[in-house]
């Protein structure tokens, strides 16, 4: 027979292993509770998750309902946008053409030209449309013709630098093209990225930069838009300015003047038809283009080009405007490079005026000091 301290030990280690097992369940149900609560959460996450796209994907949905509808209505009855590959258009080929107004001139599909003529797009006048990368950069341009490959947007480099900053390596990429009926611009500020613009133009302030804008067909807040300001020697010396219309649709106005401030007005010079919005060759038409620095009238001497990049920094009536048919009235302000100069030298006399300032003060403390110092002496002499 057993004993009674082998059966207390017989008896301590059963509870022993019951306890063990207990705590094993115990920890085992803890885990599968745990796990469990952790997928529930998960769960819960995910369908939180979903619910958030789907709301998001409604709300855009709605925005850009709301979008088409406001830009149906500017455009009197007109839409259409799209995304488009973009790709480079051959300009050699377009200025062997004589076509006006070809610097930010785009080449779409067919079967965009065929959705627009449904919608008698034509009764707008010239056509323009908006052009937006993915992350958000924008500008505007004109139409060249209905040619390109389907799903393709044919971009000359001034748009394509404008999309891109100046990449020209990434000038192929996805595009939102946009149908945009433009007001005709009636006034536009320029900021010279660089000091030197003023003074290369001169006098020929106005010449310049009308030769510039008879290259576009449009123009938007943020655009930089290439200006020769050698023009302004030829056409200025040669008895007038520069026009993209043939003779007979007579000579272009010019606005001088321009608003309040450091600047000098323009007006641009106009006489392309409106029509489909797509230009024909301009016969004998001299070409400003800075890019090429050719296309000089005849009998002018030849010149080297004063190539300068000028942004476009407010537009009235709206931040995007025609060129086409309109006179537009400009102010050229000091440019980026001397505002930083101004701002840096400003930013070096508010430290030499603070560091005078402080050592005005410690003198001042110092002479302070002395005097008290003397003070306690003749105080103590007396005593």
């Amino acid at each position: 027979m057993l004993g009674t301290s082998e059966l207390r030990a017989r008896e301590s280690n059963l509870r022993s292993d019951q306890t063990k097992r207990v705590e094993a369940e115990r920890r085992r149900l803890e885990k599968e509770r745990l796990l469990a609560e952790r997928q529930r959460r998960r769960e819960q996450e995910r369908e939180a998750e979903i619910t958030q796209r789907r709301l998001e994907a409604l709300e855009a949905a709605r925005l850009a309902q709301e979008r088409q509808e406001q830009l149906t209505e500017h455009n009197n009855g007109v839409y259409f946008s799209a995304t488009l590959q973009a790709v480079p258009l051959d300009e050699a080929a377009v200025a062997s053409r004589g076509i006006r107004r070809a610097s930010d001139k785009v080449r779409l599909p067919a079967s965009v030209g065929a959705h627009l003529m449904d919608q008698d797009a034509p009764r707008n006048g010239a056509m323009h449309f908006e052009l937006r990368t993915p992350g958000g950069a924008s500008t505007h341009a004109g139409l060249l013709e209905f040619s390109a490959a389907e799903g393709t947007v044919q971009l000359p480099a001034r748009v394509a630098d404008n999309l891109w900053g100046g990449a020209r390596g990434a000038a192929a990429g996805p595009v939102t093209v946009t149908y945009k009926r433009l007001e005709k611009g009636t006034f536009v500020r320029f900021q010279p990225l660089v000091a030197g613009f003023h003074e290369a133009a001169g006098d020929h302030m106005r010449e310049v930069l009308e030769a510039a804008l008879l290259t576009a067909s449009a123009l938007s807040e943020g655009d930089v838009l290439r200006v020769d300001a050698s023009l302004g020697r030829r056409t200025g010396d040669g008895g007038g300015v520069m026009s993209d219309a043939p003779a007979s649709a007579g000579t272009a106005s010019a606005l001088g003047g321009g608003r309040s401030g450091s600047g000098s007005g323009v007006a641009s010079l106009e006489g392309d038809a409106a029509g489909m919005g797509v230009d024909a060759p301009a016969g004998g038409i001299a070409e400003a283009r800075a890019e090429a620095g050719g296309g000089a009238d005849v009998g002018a001497t030849p010149r080297s080009p004063l190539l300068f990049d000028v942004l476009v920094q407010e537009l009235q009536p709206g931040p995007a405007v025609s060129l086409i048919d309109t006179d537009m009235e400009a102010q050229v302000v000091p440019s980026v490079e001397a505002e930083q100069a101004l701002a840096a030298l400003q930013a070096q006399q508010a430290r030499l005026a603070e560091a005078r300032a402080e050592r005005e003060a410690a003198a001042l403390a110092a002479l302070q000091r002395e005097r008290d110092a003397a003070d306690v002496a003749a105080s103590a002499a007396m005593a």
